[in-house]
C-alpha cells in the first residue's frame, strides 16, 4: 500500500540526539500502534501496554503444541497474544509489516522559542521552552508492505486507523503540543477518501 501525506503542522520523530533531521519509520510506526490499540480497546477487545510488565510474549513451546493439537495459527495466537501485538509484534513475533519512507519531501521548521502565558509569579520570570530543532514539513510518501500472510480485514484496518489519526489525532511525537497534523492525499491537492467497503 502507498501513502501520501502532507504535513499541515510539522512531524516530530527525534533520534537520540533530540534532533529530528528526518521522519523515521519508528515514529510513525509507533503512532500507528497507539491508534490501532485504542480502536481495539475502544470496540471491547483487549489490547495490552507494551510498556508494563504484563506485555504480551510468545511462548514458542505453547505456540507449536497449540498447533499440533488441531488449532489454526490464528486461534494459538490468540490464546497468548492480543490482536495489537499480532500485527505490530512482541517478544517471540515479529511485526507482520514494513513501512518504508519512499519519499521524503519534507523541510526542517526555523528554531522556534515562544514565551508561556503563564504571569510572573512570586518574583519569579516568565518560564520559557525552547525547541532548537522542532519538527519537519512537507510531503511524505510512506510504502506499507506484508511482511507475513494478512488479511484484506487487516490492511483496511490501517487504513481506518489512518483515517482516524488525519481527522481526530496526530503522527510522531509532541502531537499534544500540536506537532503531527496531516492530511492524507492522493496528489498534493486532492485528499484520500475510503470506500463504504473499506470502512465495514
Amino acid at each position: 500500500m502507498q501513502i501520501k501525506i502532507r504535513t499541515l503542522t510539522p512531524i516530530w520523530t527525534g533520534d537520540v540526539n533530540k534532533k529530528c533531521s528526518k521522519i523515521r519509520e519508528t515514529g510513525i510506526i509507533g503512532s500507528l500502534r497507539w491508534w490501532y490499540e485504542a480502536l481495539v480497546r475502544g470496540l471491547g477487545g483487549y489490547a495490552c501496554d507494551p510498556t508494563s510488565e504484563g506485555r504480551c510474549e510468545l511462548d514458542q513451546k505453547k505456540f507449536q503444541k497449540a498447533i499440533k493439537e488441531g488449532k489454526s495459527i490464528q486461534e494459538a495466537l490468540d490464546e497468548q497474544i492480543c490482536p495489537a501485538c499480532q500485527l505490530f509484534g512482541c517478544t517471540g513475533w515479529s511485526r507482520k509489516l514494513k513501512i518504508e519512507i519512499t519519499q521524503d519531501n519534507t523541510r526542517p521548521e526555523p528554531p522556534i522559542g515562544t514565551l508561556s502565558l503563564l504571569s510572573k509569579r512570586h518574583g519569579k520570570t516568565t518560564p520559557k521552552w525552547y525547541f532548537p530543532h522542532p519538527g519537519r514539513e512537507g510531503l511524505i510518501e510512506l510504502k506499507i508492505t506484508p511482511l507475513r500472510n494478512w488479511s484484506k480485514e487487516e490492511l483496511d484496518g490501517l487504513k481506518v486507523i489512518l483515517k482516524i489519526m488525519e481527522r481526530w489525532g496526530a503522527i510522531g511525537s509532541r502531537t499534544h503540543l500540536g506537532y503531527g497534523i496531516f492530511q492524507w492525499v492522493e496528489r498534493e491537492e486532492k485528499s484520500h477518501e475510503l470506500s463504504s467497503e473499506e470502512i465495514r
